[in-house]
């Protein structure tokens, strides 16, 4: 990757998390631990560390009835304002793909290795305007061994000694009679690769598919994948594939162009990030480990809180910005960004020194974030009905990182003069105050629940409850009838109604919630508008279990 001459040694944990991370996000059912084992060839007790700590650390959900292991949607919420940018990147490079499959008749296609380094996965493709073409989505779960694809020959002609010796070492899998399996043979047609600048497999995948690929180079020149023409043939030879190579060269030099910071930053400044900022809780959460049979992994619990700080600014961080803010040495700090930078999820500007999110990440999150993309818009669709029917503000409002303040990470307004606005009231306002927060709190143990209050029940409003006894009795009421309501315990002349939202496991995540102003919630509004969020309600938490797709087929 990207920073493999580095001298600092990389962090072997945070490389086994972010790979772990990497095979749940792209599986739609999510991974259990057997699974994750044998895909990556790690032991189940170092794996299912790993996924505690990814679980602790909001980054993965754990559903205790199957066993799997999915993404976290609160996560993916919290990620919304660069949904945009990272939207406008990948529709760039899509535009690139689509001119190019055009002129070459044939299927474009961005590849890179899957997270064991043992497979290719084809992020983004374009098709040709062609009544037969190569459809690529077969090959989208990594199907094919890097040997065995153009591109992947592309990446394993520019490894390090060391690390092609492994994949060698793990023996050549056969594809198809002609898919090359002894190593001499693999190894001389990789120096051919490296000294003519592409590669070619010809029917050594599938037959009737042969490819033509060169290789795809991150913003510092380093080899992260291929990009590659296939066509269907049954003789390559007669497609005249050279014909092919200056303009496929030309389109991967406009596309690693396309993965530089500047381009990156360009989209990021003409979206506006501040239509809805990433709290402050996650930049100065202080990250809690267990001291189990099955501890915490502390370098990848750092590493999630450094991604999201960097998340947060753009701009970049330095290793001493980092070292000062999570009370770590610069040395920690450094080989935890060096480990970043080598697995392609930041770059360094040379100049600058800062350290910042690669546009790398997005294009190897590609399929995941056409899936997010997807829970954003159902979320959208279910808000917007929810405000249009009630005339109220529609929420979906998750807990901080730290379980203390609520976050309406996605909202929309009613068409009306006046309304609710979540974003102005500032600082987020505490559990106990909203509706979304008692419905939070109601599905907590109550050891947590007396966590919560012994800090401290800050009043808000004067309707705000502030005493121990008054909120237990409240949380009571709430689980028992299965909502909550707020009278203008939040902000004066704004009332709200909630449902709890469950994830896969059936524990509260979340709250599907309504504020109209100027309006009290009575028994009788209770009555009109609670089975319409009870209804939005359960479609949400089918989002949580990973059914977006099956969602996006649902009519209004």
């Amino acid at each position: 990757m990207s920073s493999r001459n580095h001298q600092t040694p990389v962090l072997k944990s945070v490389v086994r998390g972010l790979r772990v991370l990497r095979a749940v996000e792209r599986s739609a059912d999510g991974k259990q631990l057997s699974e994750l084992s044998a895909i990556l060839g790690i032991g189940k007790s170092t794996v299912l560390r790993l996924l505690r700590t990814l679980v602790a650390e909001g980054a993965l959900v754990h559903e205790p009835t199957t066993g799997r292991y999915r993404p976290n949607l609160a996560s993916w919420l919290s990620l919304l304002p660069f949904f945009g940018p990272a939207r406008s990147f990948l529709a760039a490079m899509q535009e690139e793909l689509g001119r190019l499959a055009e002129a070459a008749q044939a299927t474009a296609i961005i590849a890179l290795p899957d997270e064991s380094r043992t497979h290719i996965l084809a992020t983004i493709s374009a098709a040709p305007s062609a009544p037969v073409y190569v459809d690529p989505e077969p090959f989208g779960q990594g199907a094919l061994p890097l040997h065995a694809a153009a591109s992947g020959k592309c990446y394993l002609a520019h490894l390090p000694a060391t690390e092609l010796n492994q994949y060698l070492a793990s023996g050549l899998e056969r594809m198809t009679q002609y898919t090359i399996t002894s190593s001499a043979r693999l190894r001389s047609e990789l120096r051919r690769v490296r000294q003519q600048g592409y590669a070619v497999t010809a029917h050594e995948a599938v037959r009737g598919a042969p490819g033509l690929a060169v290789p795809l180079r991150d913003s510092a020149g380093a080899v992260v994948g291929g990009l590659t023409l296939l066509v269907v043939a049954d003789d390559v030879r007669d497609r005249g594939w050279m014909a092919h190579l200056p303009p496929l060269r030309e389109a991967a030099e406009r596309l690693r162009e396309l993965l530089t910071y500047d381009s990156w930053r360009a989209w990021a400044e003409s979206a506006g990030r501040s239509d809805l900022p990433l709290p402050s809780a996650w930049d100065t959460a202080d990250p809690g480990f267990g001291d189990g049979a099955t501890p915490h992994v502390r370098s990848v619990s750092r590493m999630i809180r450094l991604m999201v700080m960097l998340f947060r600014h753009p701009e970049g961080v330095s290793v001493s910005e980092f070292a000062s803010q999570r009370h770590v040495s610069k040395m920690t700090a450094f080989r935890l960004l060096n480990t970043l930078a080598a697995e392609g999820n930041v770059q360094q500007d040379a100049p600058e020194g800062r350290y910042r999110v690669s546009p790398l990440l997005w294009l190897r999150m590609a399929p995941m974030l056409r899936s997010a993309a997807s829970v954003t818009a159902v979320t959208e669709q279910l808000l917007g009905r929810l405000a249009a029917l009630t005339g109220a503000t529609a929420c979906l409002a998750f807990p901080d990182r730290e379980k203390r303040t609520t976050i309406a990470y996605y909202y929309v307004l009613p068409s009306a003069p006046i309304c609710w606005h979540p974003e102005r009231l500032s600082p987020p306002p505490p559990l106990h105050a909203t509706a979304a927060g008692k419905c939070y709190l109601a599905g907590q143990s109550r050891l947590e629940i007396d966590s919560y209050i012994k800090d401290g029940l800050a009043a808000l409003t004067s309707n705000t409850i502030t005493t121990r006894s008054r909120l237990l009795r409240e949380l009571s009421d709430v689980r028992k009838r299965g909502y909550a309501v707020t009278h203008e315990e939040t902000a004066i002349g704004a009332s709200a109604l909630a449902v709890p939202v469950p994830d896969g496991s059936g524990a509260v995540v979340a709250g599907l919630v309504v504020v109209p102003v100027i309006q009290s919630i009575t028994e009788a509004y209770v009555r009109r508008w609670l089975p319409e969020l009870r209804e939005a309600a359960d479609r949400t938490s089918s989002l949580l279990v990973g059914d977006w797709r099956e969602e996006l087929r649902r009519p209004d």
